[in-house]
This record gives structure tokens, sequence and C-alpha cells, in this order.
């Protein structure tokens, strides 16, 4: 089994943006075709990260992350550390945005109540006379 992990994180993928339930385990015995993945996806606590295999239909499947050696886990685990971080600095990013966007509307209400109130009456002109 192949661990494949998404590695850009300004473009979502397919897995990521699945909102569906996943399907449970298959049953001991019965092989499935697929590749391992995380998915990691940004949480309003933080960073969730779940192991699961992608198979036919683009279903996926909860799954152990299983590594057949040493090397190949530490490989897949660096590769994981990094998809992490980049998870929590495109939440910065997408923080910072909300937050210049919320002061740029608290300013505009600011600017409209400190504006003086249009006079609707006509003026009175008037020639005693």
């Amino acid at each position: 089994m192949k661990k494949v992990m998404t590695d850009k994180p300004h473009e979502a993928s397919p897995v990521e943006n699945e909102q569906a339930q996943p399907t449970p385990a298959p049953v001991e015995g019965h092989p499935i075709t697929g590749r391992g993945v995380f998915v990691v996806q940004i949480v309003s606590g933080g960073v969730a990260v779940r192991s699961s295999m992608l198979v036919e239909g683009d279903r996926l499947v909860d799954m152990p992350a299983i590594f057949p050696d040493v090397h190949y886990a530490m490989a897949q685990i660096d590769e994981l550390k990094n998809l992490v971080a980049r998870h929590f600095a495109e939440a910065a990013q997408l923080g910072t945005q909300m937050i210049a966007a919320q002061a740029q509307i608290q300013a505009q209400s600011a600017a409209a109540k400190d504006e003086p109130p249009q006079a609707n009456a006509p003026a009175a002109a008037g020639n005693a006379g």
C-alpha cells in the first residue's frame, strides 16, 4: 500500500473537500484496490489528520496507516509534517484575511455614523416687505 498525500495546500483536492461520510473498513478477507491517503483538513480546533484508502468512485474508506519498513514510515511522516505545517500556514493566512475584512467593515460602519445627517427640509427664503 502506498501512502499518497495532498501536496498542494492552495488547491483543494477531492479528498479534502469530500463531505460524505467515509465508508466503513472492509471485512477481513475481502481485498480492496486503491491508494492510501492522509486526509488533512483545517477545522475550527486546528488541523485534522486521518488515514484513509481512496477506492473506486472516489470513495474514502477509513484505514489505518500501514508502513512496511522504518525508512518508508519516516519518509511518510516527514511528508505529513510538511502537509500539516502548510495547512496551519493557510489557516493563519485565512484568519488574517478575515480580521482585515472585519476591520474594514467596522471602519466603514464607524464612518457612516460620523457623517452629518442630510437636511431634507427646504431652506425657507423669504423677503419681508
